[in-house]
């Protein structure tokens, strides 16, 4: 159900799987194109007003296998808008697989972006941030998305600590939803 008060707002993380990960899709495993309808209807479902997503390809290559979207993130946006228009993506202005959507009817982006971590192994990892406003109210809330290294303890835990130095920069006195 929706939130019964102005400031209440439903939340969600989804890892949605990287479309590029279809070629190595076992027994009834479903590619990006079987499941992208049920994330949509997970995530709408559930009223959720703001998602912070992680495995969500912004890579063009994977086009033919994105429907409705040059890549998976714009895939599932499209999907979501199947639904209801108002669902929006952060601007993205990096090659990041996490981000956060949110209802535009309900909230207003004030500020984005992403952090690259320091330390990483493999694909780089950010912290995809954004300070939203409630329509109705003018409060402020900083939320972020993240997938942190699944390979290497040390490294999961620097970029642990790396995320928690940049939320304490970006929260001024916001409510954080990490």
């Amino acid at each position: 159900k929706a939130p019964t008060a102005a400031n209440d707002v439903k939340v969600g993380s989804f890892n949605i799987a990287d479309v590029s990960g279809d070629a190595r899709l076992r027994n009834a495993q479903q590619t990006w194109a079987e499941r992208r309808g049920a994330v949509a209807d997970d995530i709408t479902g559930a009223d959720l007003e703001v998602v912070g997503l992680q495995e969500a390809s912004p890579y063009s290559s994977y086009r033919s296998q994105t429907p409705g979207g040059a890549n998976q993130q714009e895939s599932l946006l499209s999907a979501l808008r199947e639904s209801d228009d108002a669902w929006r993506l952060i601007p993205r202005e990096v090659t990041s697989s996490s981000t956060i959507a949110y209802r535009s009817d309900r909230f207003s982006l004030e500020d984005s972006g992403f952090v690259l971590y320091d330390e990483q192994s493999g694909s780089n990892r950010y912290l995809a941030w954004a300070i939203l406003e409630v329509k109705e109210t003018g409060k402020e809330f900083l939320v972020t998305s993240t997938h942190l290294n699944s390979t290497s303890e040390s490294i999961r835990e620097s970029q642990w600590k790396q995320l928690i130095t940049e939320v304490n920069a970006l929260k001024g006195n916001r409510p954080v939803i990490a």
